[in-house]
């Protein structure tokens, strides 16, 4: 579906839970999935969730024990501080899969998100204008879905206090896979300078990266062990040893 002239699907959330054992099917629209691998798309405007655990997102349903979301959700008391997170969540029998990656939700509670499939791996995408992406940390896997269906949803939780809240959603579709990222680095100099193939002058290596899509490609490196960090410069090196 989409919306035309600023029209919006808006869902109720519902006063109960899929997380884990709880059950209780959620306000949903779902259809028969892609074949293949593929990528979906929505726009929600979540900023009248007001307590924990409203949320309301992309869902890959087979049932409440079944499914994976991506979503934006609510993470405080009610009348506190309103405070969200999007997070990426699957569930296989009733029980809640890891990694359980998080990413912090725009502040006025409205978020573009996706939901790639590859296989049995789901990675969650999400973005604040609808034209930069960002991964949601890592993927998860799940292999209970083949049959599931492809939707929006929204929900809230019957231990919090719940009173009906409304997600609405601009649209939902389909969109194009990401191209396949490809990878290379390039050292400079090019060919070592001294004896026996070592370099006596500072290397600087430069990784280039294409595909992924209208995202484009997040880069890390790890120099020497120190740990991973963003990739946005040439990386140099300039003590002497293996590296």
């Amino acid at each position: 579906f989409g919306g035309r002239g600023g029209d919006s699907f808006i869902f109720d959330t519902t006063p109960n839970d899929i997380y884990g054992g709880d059950t209780g099917v959620p306000n949903i629209i779902v259809q028969p999935q892609p074949a293949g691998d593929w990528v979906v798309e929505t726009k929600v405007d979540g900023s009248q969730l007001d307590r924990r655990y409203q949320q309301g997102g992309l869902i890959l349903y087979g049932d409440d024990d079944n499914y994976v979301k991506v979503d934006l959700v609510t993470t405080n008391v009610g009348g506190s501080a309103i405070a969200r997170n999007l997070e990426l969540r699957s569930e296989i029998g009733g029980v809640v899969q890891n990694p359980q990656p998080s990413a912090p939700a725009p502040a006025n509670g409205v978020v573009w998100l996706r939901l790639a499939k590859t296989g049995t791996s789901f990675t969650g995408w999400y973005s604040s204008d609808g034209a930069v992406w960002t991964p949601i940390n890592e993927s998860v896997t799940n292999g209970a879905l083949a049959n599931a269906r492809i939707g929006v949803y929204a929900i809230g939780n019957s231990a919090q206090g719940q009173v009906s809240r409304t997600a609405s959603f601009d649209y939902f579709r389909v969109v194009e896979a990401p191209a396949p990222v490809e990878v290379s680095a390039v050292v400079s100099p090019t060919t070592p300078n001294g004896l026996g193939s070592w370099y006596t002058v500072p290397v600087t290596v430069t990784v280039t990266a294409t595909g992924g899509g209208e995202s484009g490609v997040y880069r890390e490196v790890n120099v020497d062990g120190a740990g991973w960090v963003e990739y946005s410069t040439p990386v140099t090196v300039t003590t002497d040893g293996q590296h």
